[in-house]
């Protein structure tokens, strides 16, 4: 929330936290505690993980490589 309301008043157009909602619906899910912050949800860190399997074999003749 904080990452939103920021980027409106570096924009000059915040006015409050009502007003930075697009829908009625989704500041009252705010005040609620039902909102997701995405902003938050996208810029925090978080874990990646990354795997690789690579097969191959065959023949002289054949080759059959699989990567996955």
């Amino acid at each position: 929330m904080e990452g939103l309301r920021t980027a409106h008043k570096n924009a000059g157009t915040y006015v409050d936290d009502a007003n930075m909602f697009t829908n009625p619906a989704y500041y009252e899910a705010y005040q609620n505690g039902k909102y997701i912050d995405w902003v938050d949800e996208l810029l925090h860190t978080g874990t990646v993980q990354n795997y690789s399997l690579s097969v191959s074999g065959g023949t002289k003749k054949i080759q059959r490589p699989i990567c996955l």
